[in-house]
């Protein structure tokens, strides 16, 4: 297989400076990445930032909290609150849904 002239003389700042190859390709890879990142519209960080937030170990812990409080309130576990909810829970069924 032949190289075009032009490529057999062409060295990459990589290997010029003493670096692995690849070192060009994460290099362009991450130029790539910065700026897909700085080129989002508004509502794309938006979006980002909720599914950041819904991803993290606290948005879990909460959601588990309030579905284990909605379920003992509900069930009667707690004597002297009203019942709002009776099962098979419908109102938190439309609530999560």
């Amino acid at each position: 297989m032949q190289t075009p002239k032009g490529d057999a003389k062409r060295v990459s700042r990589s290997a010029a400076a003493g670096e692995p190859p690849v070192a060009d390709n994460v290099r362009a890879m991450s130029h790539l990445e910065h700026r897909g990142l700085s080129d989002r519209t508004a509502f794309e960080r938006l979006a980002d930032a909720v599914a950041s937030g819904a991803g993290s170990t606290w948005s879990v812990v909460l959601h588990a909290a309030f579905f284990a409080a909605w379920l003992l309130v509900n069930w009667g576990g707690f004597g002297g609150l009203a019942v709002f909810d009776a099962p098979p829970f419908g109102l938190l069924t439309i609530i999560v849904s």
